[in-house]
């Protein structure tokens, strides 16, 4: 989140930290903050791959295979 904080568009950041909201072993889980982020990468490059993929395991996650 710092890095966000003095990058806010870095978008590896955007995406590692997504994805360590989305992990149960991190001790941080926190799936609608990892929407968010993912959300808010993929309005500005909506064909960002590290993005989609990891919409997708997010929406799995969510139950909802149907979006993913």
């Amino acid at each position: 989140e710092k890095i966000l904080s003095l990058v806010p568009d870095e978008r590896n950041a955007l995406v590692n930290l997504a994805a360590l909201y989305q992990s149960n072993d991190s001790g941080f889980t926190d799936l609608n903050k990892a929407g968010e982020l993912l959300a808010t990468l993929l309005a500005k490059e909506p064909d960002n791959v590290k993005a989609l993929l990891n919409m997708g395991f997010l929406y799995l996650s969510l139950s909802q295979p149907n979006q993913a």
